[in-house]
């Protein structure tokens, strides 16, 4: 009979023994790698602790020299005060690098806060708080003008006049029907206000320039832009914070959103039509601005030699400087902060614009109407209102006013005037409504009206 294999369970042994250390070695391998792989992950996550946490810092110093611009503006300096890559240091790693300047009516505060290696851009906006002046309903601003009130008409608040009186009339078709001949007391001044819109101006001034030097401009396209659904935002993303001047015209249209911080320079006219959507957007134009359909613009400064036009249902919550006519018709709205300024150019011996609202739907801002130097017809209307329009804001005019609809807020105008028939009515009111009682003082204001404003922070954002 055969005899045994003896070595058998040896080899099976030493097999198993190989097999248990080919299996340690792999769970060590493993081991060692989720190991590692921890440790890459805490330090990924460590890492970006600390680069969030910096960024947090970083935010907070770019405020802190926001509160220190903010300071300058409103006591150690004056509001006229303007800076460029004014440095901080806060301690031994932070910082920050701020900027001051004219933003149309408002100021405009730029905030690069630094901490450690992190970085962060904060863009904060002033304006000014409700001056004293704007307490009444209506400010006559100019001397020696009787304000007669009559068929049913309403005033809640205070009116201001300049060496005069109120009165009720008394002729017989526009005989006051109405309550009180007003809801508040007759406040007598010796002097006219005055507008302080010298930065505006000067803003306008500068615009003009660089529509004539357009070589500073970062890009010059040679051709018309039309922008609709794909290429804007693709388009216009490629220069963000850069300038753009354009030969021709611009359209945009369709469904097109543009949401990039880009200046356009444009020769000609600006055109925004459709369900266009615009955020940050700056636009300069030799021609006319038109902002039609259901389009809506956000957070702009927008500026026209020629006109300013918002029609059918466009919304605007924007800043609008004009050298030609403003107009609001249709059921366009204007929402807070809109700020519409018309500086009217001499043409002829007549002041040319103005300001002219007809929209059925409320418009809200701070509506001026205004020309640089003495006008040769001081009769001339530069402010219109029509029966369905309601303006709540500030309405400030520094020529004659046909009103004739609803102010929520306060009214300044040298005077009003209106037509029936072939009868000419001046400085009267008469089924007209002027509500400076339901107006919110905490309304903020383009820093146009007060030599020593009082400032707020009307947006804070980053950049």
């Amino acid at each position: 009979m055969p005899r045994p294999h003896l070595h058998t369970p040896v080899i099976a042994m030493r097999n198993q023994k190989g097999f248990v250390l080919i299996f340690v070695l792999c769970m060590i391998v493993v081991l060692i790698t989720i190991f590692n792989g921890f440790l890459v992950y805490s330090r990924v996550k460590s890492a970006s602790h600390i680069s969030h946490s910096n960024k947090i810092e970083a935010r907070y110093a770019a405020e802190a020299g926001v509160e220190k611009c903010r300071y300058f503006l409103s006591g150690e300096k004056t509001a006229l005060w303007r800076c460029k890559n004014y440095q901080d240091t806060l301690d031994t790693k932070a910082g920050f690098i701020a900027s001051v300047e004219n933003y149309g009516g408002y100021i405009r505060i730029t905030s690069i806060g630094f901490w450690a290696k992190a970085r962060d851009t904060v863009m904060a906006l002033l304006g000014e708080c409700m001056p004293v002046a704007f307490d009444p309903a209506i400010t006559l601003n100019k001397k020696n003008t009787k304000l007669v009130i009559g068929a049913n008409n309403r005033i809640a608040g205070d009116v201001c006049l300049v060496q005069n009186t109120i009165e009720a009339a008394a002729k017989t078709s526009y005989r006051f029907t109405g309550g009180p001949l007003i809801n508040g007391a007759v406040i007598q001044r010796e002097e006219p206000d005055t507008l302080n819109d010298s930065l505006v101006i000067r803003y306008i001034g500068n615009v003009r320039d660089q529509l004539r030097d357009f070589r500073k401009c970062d890009t010059i396209l040679h051709h018309s832009l039309d922008l609709g659904k794909t290429a804007s935002t693709a388009f216009l993303r490629n220069f963000a914070n850069k300038s753009i001047f354009v030969e021709g015209d611009v359209f945009i249209n369709n469904d097109a959103v543009c949401s990039s911080p880009v200046r356009l320079y444009i020769e000609r006219s600006l055109h925004i039509s459709g369900t266009a959507r615009t955020n940050w957007l700056s636009a300069f134009c030799g021609g006319s601005i038109v902002l039609d359909g259901e389009s809506r613009v956000d957070n702009a400064i927008f500026y026209a030699r020629n006109g300013i036009t918002i029609a059918n249902h466009a919304q605007v919550s924007a800043q609008l400087l004009s050298e030609g006519m403003v107009i609001v018709s249709d059921a366009a709205h204007t929402h807070n902060p809109a700020f519409i300024y018309a500086l009217m150019r001499k043409t002829d011996g007549l002041y040319q614009g103005g300001i002219s609202i007809t929209s059925t739907e409320p418009c809200e801002g701070v509506f001026v109407a205004t020309y640089p130097g003495v006008p040769d017809n001081e009769d001339q209307v530069t402010f219109y209102i029509s029966p369905k329009s309601v303006c709540s804001g500030v309405v400030y005019n520094n020529g004659i006013m046909e009103f004739r609809g609803t102010i929520t807020g306060h009214c300044t105008t040298k005077g009003f005037y209106r037509k029936e028939g072939e009868t000419s009515f001046y400085n009267w009111l008469f089924n007209t409504v002027v509500d400076r009682v339901s107006f919110s003082s905490t309304f903020a204001l383009p820093v146009i009206f007060s030599g020593t404003p009082l400032l707020k922070t009307v947006s804070l954002h980053e950049n």
